[in-house]
C-alpha cells in the first residue's frame, strides 16, 4: 500500500505523506483473532491493507451482541476512542487473514497538530458513522469474495464456479474474477491483487486436505458448499469447515437437482447436519435458479411478505400475476396463515402460476380460473 492509498493521507504532499506512513506499524492478524475489545483503552487507529474486519458492540440494555459494520480495504477504524481519549465503543475482529497499518495515539495527535488537513478525513468519517448510528440503520453487507467447494461426490466445483461468475456478470455491474487454476505463488497478497482488480471474486477449491483449502476458507466472505442428493460428505470436509475463522463468514448449501424436477431429492443425513444458513435446491441447466442463487448470494434478491387470511390469499393471485407480468421476480416469500406454505423449491413456471395451482388444490371450487388480474405499470 502506497501513502496515496491511505485515505487519512489524501491531499498531503508526497514527502509529508511518506513521513507519516513511516510512523504506521504493519500488523498481520489471523482470521478469527480479536484486534481490540469494547471498553478497552483506545490507544491506536487502524487502516486495512488486505482482509476484512467486523465491528460489533454489546447492547448495554439487553447484553445482546449487535453487528455494526464489516470493513475492508482501505477503510480506517478505531479513530473515535483515539480522538476522544476514551474507551473503545465497539469490538473489532479480523474476519479473515488481515493486514493492518497501526497508528498510535501519540503519533496521530502529533500528525494532526503538524498537518491539520488530516482532520478532514477523520471528521468526515466520524460524521458518517454518527449519522448511521443516529438513523438506526440495519447492518447490511454484500460479500465480494466467495469460496466454492464440493461437499460430496458428484458436483464439479470448477464448472459451477465459472457458471456462477457468468451469472454475476449478467446481473450485476463490474467483472467477476474466478480463480479455478492456482499458480505456485498464490498467497494472501496474490489474492488481494485479484480482488482489487474485480468487483467480485470466486475462489474454487476441489479438495479439503491441502494447505490451499485453508487459504481459500480463510479468505472467503461467503462459502457455497455443493452437494449431490443422497451422497455422504467427502472425507475431511467437516474438519475444514470447523476451521473457518469467524461466525461472520456465511455458509450456504447448494443441492444440485436434476433438470426439470418439481420436488427436491433428499440429501444424505451427514449433509443434513451441516451448519449452514440457507439451503438452495438448484436444478441443473436452469437459468432462473442460477439467477435466483446469484441474487440471494449477493444480497440483491427481492422478497415478498404476504398477509394471512383466505380473502387476502385470493387477492394475492392477481398481485403475483401482475408482478410477474411486470418483470419483478420474487426470490423468497414470507407470510402467515395460508400464505406460509410457499414451496421450498421453485417449480417451473411463474410465481403466480405456482401460487394459483397450490391454492386451487387447497380450495377446490373456490379458485376456478387463473385469469384474476391486477394491472401494474412498470
Amino acid at each position: 500500500m502506497t501513502p496515496f492509498d491511505i485515505p487519512l493521507l489524501e491531499g498531503l504532499e508526497s514527502d509529508t505523506a511518506a513521513a507519516i506512513r513511516r510512523r504506521m506499524v504493519s500488523l498481520t492478524v489471523r482470521g478469527g483473532e480479536r484486534i481490540f475489545r469494547q471498553g478497552e483503552d483506545g490507544d491506536a487507529l487502524y487502516t486495512i491493507v488486505t482482509g476484512s474486519v467486523g465491528i460489533s458492540a454489546v447492547d448495554p440494555r439487553t447484553g445482546v451482541v449487535r453487528r455494526i459494520a464489516r470493513l475492508r480495504f482501505p477503510e480506517t477504524f478505531g479513530e473515535m476512542a483515539v480522538l476522544a481519549a476514551g474507551p473503545r465503543s465497539a469490538t473489532a475482529d479480523a474476519l479473515r487473514d488481515t493486514h493492518l497499518l497501526r497508528l498510535c495515539r501519540h503519533d496521530l495527535l502529533d500528525i494532526v497538530e503538524s498537518h491539520p488537513r488530516t482532520l478532514r478525513y477523520l471528521t468526515k468519517l466520524l460524521a458518517e458513522r454518527l449519522r448511521t448510528a443516529d438513523e438506526g440503520r440495519f447492518f447490511t453487507y454484500a460479500p465480494r469474495t466467495f469460496a466454492v467447494l464440493a461437499a460430496t461426490r458428484g458436483p464439479c466445483a470448477t464448472e459451477f464456479g465459472r457458471a456462477l461468475a457468468r451469472t454475476f456478470d449478467k446481473l450485476l455491474p463490474g467483472a467477476t474474477g474466478c480463480v479455478a487454476e492456482w499458480p505456485d505463488e498464490a498467497d494472501p497478497d496474490w489474492l488481494h491483487r485479484i480482488e482489487k482488480a474485480h468487483a467480485r471474486t470466486i475462489l474454487v477449491e476441489t479438495a479439503t486436505d491441502r494447505p490451499r483449502s485453508r487459504l481459500v476458507l480463510h479468505q472467503a466472505e461467503h462459502v457455497l458448499l455443493l452437494a449431490e442428493p443422497g451422497e455422504p460428505l467427502l472425507p475431511g470436509l467437516a474438519d475444514a469447515l470447523a476451521n473457518i475463522p469467524s461466525p461472520w463468514i456465511r455458509r450456504d448449501l447448494v443441492v444440485l437437482q436434476s433438470g426439470g424436477s418439481t420436488l427436491p431429492r433428499s440429501v444424505h443425513p451427514e449433509v443434513d447436519g451441516l451448519p449452514v444458513s440457507m439451503r438452495f435446491h438448484l436444478r441443473r441447466n436452469d437459468a432462473g435458479d442460477r439467477n435466483r442463487l446469484a441474487r440471494l448470494a449477493t444480497r440483491s434478491a427481492r422478497g415478498l411478505v404476504l398477509g394471512g387470511g383466505g380473502v387476502r390469499g385470493l387477492a394475492h393471485v392477481g398481485a403475483l400475476q401482475a408482478l410477474d407480468e411486470a418483470g419483478y421476480t420474487v426470490d423468497f416469500v414470507g407470510g402467515t396463515s395460508m400464505e406460509q406454505w410457499w414451496p421450498p423449491v421453485s417449480p417451473p413456471g411463474s410465481a403466480w402460476n405456482v401460487y394459483v395451482t397450490g391454492h386451487r388444490e387447497a380450495w377446490p371450487g373456490v379458485i376456478r380460473s387463473t385469469t384474476i388480474r391486477c394491472p401494474m405499470s412498470r
